[in-house]
């Protein structure tokens, strides 16, 4: 997956303490408001829900359909952040605990819409906007071509997600 083109994400607007404190021991929920026809290759309902729950396990959490802690994903037909690039197929806005994608995600592969997934839940859970060194081989690295382990969290993400005061989960 290395060998492909780099994918980047970004992060919308700034990363501030607002928004809810997040307990990975409670449950979470998925809200998806995205238009059926906007859905196309490896952009589907189905891969962003089954990206989100193996984030969320990944994280020591649950996925629960009653939950009050919600995650919302939408699609942004103009996406355009402070560390946007032509590659990035997704962008948080953390303070409305929003993910979005990008119409880059329609033509990219599985793999790296769901590390977009993955990267940027971890900006709306630590309510951070900055990412960690390429030499971390963390999938909070900038670009993901940086990913040891693309779609795995490492421990430097784990660090990234737990030293912000996020509770529970592999946060204990």
């Amino acid at each position: 997956m290395r060998g492909w083109a780099a994918m980047v994400v970004g992060v919308l607007g700034t990363v501030g303490a607002c928004g809810p404190d997040w307990d990975l021991s409670e449950g979470f929920a998925l809200s998806i408001d995205i238009n059926p026809t906007e859905y196309v290759g490896a952009f589907t309902e189905k891969a962003i829900r089954a990206s989100f729950s193996s984030a969320i396990s990944q994280l020591g959490g649950t996925v629960s359909s009653s939950s009050t802690q919600l995650i919302k994903v939408a699609y942004m037909e103009t996406c355009a952040c402070s560390q946007c690039g032509p590659n990035t197929v997704a962008i948080a806005k953390p303070n409305t605990d929003t993910l979005f994608f990008c119409p880059k995600v329609k033509t990219n592969q599985a793999a790296f819409t769901d590390a977009g997934v993955k990267h940027e839940l971890l900006h709306i859970l630590a309510k951070r906007g900055d990412h960690l060194p390429c030499e971390t081989g963390g999938m909070m690295a900038a670009d993901l071509a940086c990913a040891k382990s693309l779609g795995t969290y490492n421990q430097a993400d784990r660090a990234y997600l737990c030293s912000a005061g996020v509770l529970g989960g592999i946060c204990r």
